[in-house]
């Protein structure tokens, strides 16, 4: 360990290493893994270029949820992280992104046809009028944007100077660029093909976000399984990358999501989560006790020679049978997870949970489902790793064996339906 220094109260210091033959650096957080401060999460944020453009064109974040973002960016609550990289490409695509957004809004039609019995009246005189009217108060509003976006001042334009102004920013750094371009050598994600952009990226966050969980917004699949399902606003992370990032970020999470206003939601649901933490967590309950082990089968007698041996019995696979008290066990342990009150006690009855997985049968399902669905402190971190997991097993052994309503809706909870854009594909 060397070059200690404070980063938002918290000491960090440069940890170097060695993965795939190649000496890497990065910074590790000598703190806990949810980094708190003054009773406020911190949140480490990187929201990837496509968003920032998109804010240009038609977006799923308006100007209010930008300006709800800013306010609760600081350096004890959301903490953007901005590499060079980032303001770059920001940079040589804006215009190009500009004019896309034009000619959207330009090739718009208006309705210009008006039925024969409704001509030559006064008042299609006046809808004439109005059309025209519109058609050139859409030419000014495009002139006017135009030399608004040549000035740099486009109202949207000074919301981004003041999310990159408030960010944690990260210059160029040749020797993480050459760890982005032996990435790209290598196949490894993110990013398509051979690009560079993203994996320089993704080695810039390796090396400078301390260790923990990371939210990533991004929405062209840079950092998000292909077997995501888009129509969510929280996908899943490329298992390569989250496994990497745990690996090297002490059992940190990466979360990604697709909207600005997801994650603005989910870190509220987290600054709920520090009152409902500061109650008493209950216990989880008692662990069945491992089943006695199977007596030692008996030792055959030797064969007799010229003796005709009967076949051997079929073989029985052997069952995991629940009696009451496990029974009983089994279901305090549900209604631990039905009842529970915070994350933290969710994320403690799916760890007591993992116990008895080769215990449950469809009514067991039915009720964990019902759980997931009915209970937004479940609800609402479905998508955490460990939650995650759970139901994944769960609905790959029982989904065909619960009500198909049910089904149905852990299906659309868990986004393991394929998304809308997947069905106009097909049909295409």
């Amino acid at each position: 360990m060397e070059n200690s220094f404070s980063f938002s109260g918290y000491r960090l210091a440069h940890e170097r290493f060695i993965l795939g033959g190649v000496v890497r650096e990065t910074r590790v957080a000598l703190s806990t893994r949810n980094l708190k401060r003054n009773g406020i999460r911190m949140m480490h944020l990187f929201i990837d270029t496509n968003i920032f453009l998109n804010l240009y064109t038609y977006p799923d974040d308006d100007d209010g949820v930008v300006d709800e973002l800013l306010d609760n960016m600081g350096p004890d609550r959301i903490v953007l992280h901005l590499p060079k990289q980032v303001e770059n490409e920001f940079e040589r695509n804006r215009e190009s992104k500009l004019q896309e957004a034009v000619a959207i809004f330009q090739s718009g039609k208006f309705p210009t046809g008006v039925p024969n019995h409704m001509r030559r009246t006064e008042a299609a005189k006046i809808y004439e009028k109005a059309i025209q009217g519109a058609k050139d108060a859409r030419k000014q509003l495009i002139a006017n944007a135009t030399s608004l976006a040549l000035q740099n001042n486009l109202p949207i334009d000074q919301k981004i100077v003041q999310l990159f102004s408030k960010a944690l920013r990260y210059e160029e750094d040749d020797a993480v660029f050459r760890l982005a371009v032996e990435r790209s050598q290598r196949g490894n994600p993110p990013g398509k093909g051979i690009g560079v952009g993203d994996r320089y990226n993704w080695e810039t966050l390796l090396k400078n976000v301390p260790s923990g969980d990371l939210y990533i917004i991004s929405k062209d699949g840079d950092y998000a399984s292909p077997l995501s399902n888009y129509d969510k606003t929280a996908v899943r992370a490329k298992k390569y990358l989250s496994e990497e990032w745990s690996r090297l970020k002490n059992n940190g999470s990466l979360h990604i999501y697709t909207t600005i206003k997801a994650v603005i939601t989910r870190y509220k649901q987290l600054i709920e989560q520090e009152k409902l933490e500061e109650q008493t967590i209950p216990e989880p309950p008692p662990v069945a006790p491992p089943p006695p082990p199977p007596p030692p089968a008996p030792i055959p007698p030797p064969p007799v020679m010229a003796a005709i041996q009967p076949p051997p019995p079929p073989f029985v696979p052997q069952v995991s049978v629940k009696d009451v008290e496990v029974e009983k066990q089994v279901r305090e342990a549900i209604g631990y997870l039905e009842n529970s009150g915070s994350f933290a006690t969710t994320h403690a009855a799916i760890a007591n949970l993992e116990k008895y997985t080769h215990l449950f049968d469809p009514t067991d399902a039915t009720l964990l489902f019902n759980a997931a669905v009915e209970n937004a402190q479940v609800r609402w971190i479905i998508s955490d790793e460990d939650v995650n997991d759970f139901y994944l097993k769960l609905t790959s052994k029982f989904l065909t064996a619960v009500d198909p309503d049910l089904a149905s809706q852990i299906v659309d909870l868990m986004g393991l339906a394929p998304s809308s854009n997947d069905d106009e594909k097909k049909e295409s």
